[in-house]
């Protein structure tokens, strides 16, 4: 049995949506809280596709299952 991770990965993040009416859309806003990183996002599919990536296994852990 391998050892755990001594550094587990960890993601937080403030999620924001409010409705543009003069566009008649709601617009999306993520922000990490740990780093000055704010992104907009356009649809919620949009917002999804960046979770997986954010969310996907690094490289190193891909060469651990291998």
């Amino acid at each position: 049995m391998s050892a755990p991770d001594p550094t587990p990965r960890y993601v937080a993040c403030l999620l924001r949506f409010w409705e543009d009416q003069e566009e008649n859309r709601w617009r999306i806003m993520l922000e990490n809280i740990h780093e000055p990183d704010k992104r907009m996002f356009e649809s919620l599919q949009e917002l999804w596709v960046y979770f997986e990536h954010l969310l996907a296994p690094s490289s190193e852990e891909q060469d651990k299952k291998s």
